[in-house]
């Protein structure tokens, strides 16, 4: 109501300097209605200078702001004071002090939470849905890039080795984690048994007994599980040791997979549990800026690293296609 007022105020105010200042036809209607006068140009002063800044207002030589700065130089100071002499006036210092600093904390926390609230390319869930709605979907695409990526890695390899020991309660409890690999992405098994012994549930898993730990020794094995990938060439690349559940034996599977080049950089990052936004556009390389406008604009840092990320998708969204309004009807 009160902004209301002050438009409507704002408005007669500027009605009336404009009928004090140029006529109208009801105090100049000798003339009739038809008259027409070009308005008197105001003539610019060339190449003038831009107003200078406004100096920063520094407070005088007997005053000073009560700022981090000084809270960081006195606080403790204060703190100690009242511990040792813990007078009306020094705990009351020490308590305003404190309240003041936590003031300061929650100005900032309030503004830069509202900040964050406009700054798309920054919101983190851009990397990972942070609400349940989205993180249902996005985990569902990613289960489904999973599937599609591990199928190119069936095609292009031999399957996996499983090294095992009947006596290890771990290769146990592992032994429904490699079926179900083996049943959901078509991913053959070879389990290699050290003593050879076979665990229950095994049906279906090929067996072979590596008499004399012969095949353990020369691939370095010497914990079970072990876990390694077998390569079209017959080469074999380590995947993971120890006990591991489905997923994590998945994503330890694609990393593999990336690290001998079977699938893209593309690929394996569609399968990721969190996005790869990176305000470095290499992995190994460096930021380099205008050291005088770093020191002398506050603006630049957030503009040349907001320029970084300025081709970010966020999450839950589709490009528009130029063609998005061909083959529908109601544009005909």
């Amino acid at each position: 109501m009160l902004h209301r007022t002050l438009i409507v105020s704002a408005l007669i105010l500027s009605a009336t300097v404009s009928q004090a200042t140029e006529p109208d036809f009801y105090s100049d209607k000798e003339r009739g209605w038809f008259w027409k006068e070009d308005p008197v140009k105001k003539e610019k002063p060339e190449n003038q200078p831009p107003p200078p800044m406004a100096p920063q207002s520094n407070p005088p030589d007997d005053k000073i702001p009560l700022d981090t700065k000084w809270l960081k130089e006195n606080l403790e100071t204060i703190m100690y004071r009242a511990m040792d002499n813990p007078t009306e006036e020094n705990l009351a210092s020490f308590a305003w002090a404190q309240r003041l600093m936590l003031d300061m904390g929650s100005r900032f926390s309030s503004k830069m939470s509202d900040f964050m609230l406009g700054e798309e390319l920054l919101d983190e869930s851009n990397r990972r849905p942070t609400s349940a709605f989205a993180l249902n979907q996005f985990k569902s695409e990613q289960n489904s890039a999973v599937a599609e990526v591990l199928s190119k890695v069936q095609a292009k390899t031999q399957g996996i080795w499983f090294f095992y020991a009947s006596t290890c309660p771990y290769c146990k409890k592992m032994i429904p984690v490699i079926k179900r690999l083996k049943q959901d992405h078509g991913i053959d098994v070879l389990a290699i048994s050290l003593d050879g012994g076979v665990i229950e549930g095994m049906e279906g898993i090929d067996i072979v007994v590596d008499y004399g730990q012969e095949v353990a020794d020369r691939f370095g094995v010497s914990i079970t599980p072990t876990t390694y990938l077998v390569l079209e060439d017959n080469q074999i690349a380590r995947v993971a040791d120890g006990l591991r559940s489905l997923p994590e034996l998945e994503q330890k599977l694609l990393r593999t997979a990336r690290q001998e080049s079977i699938i893209s950089k593309e690929e394996y990052e569609k399968t990721r549990d969190v996005n790869e936004l990176n305000i470095y556009n290499n992995e190994n390389g460096q930021l380099i800026v205008d050291k005088t406008r770093l020191e002398s604009d506050p603006a630049y840092l957030a503009e040349i690293l907001r320029q970084k990320l300025s081709d970010v998708q966020p999450y839950g969204t589709q490009r528009i296609s130029p063609n998005l309004l061909q083959g529908n009807p109601a544009t005909k």
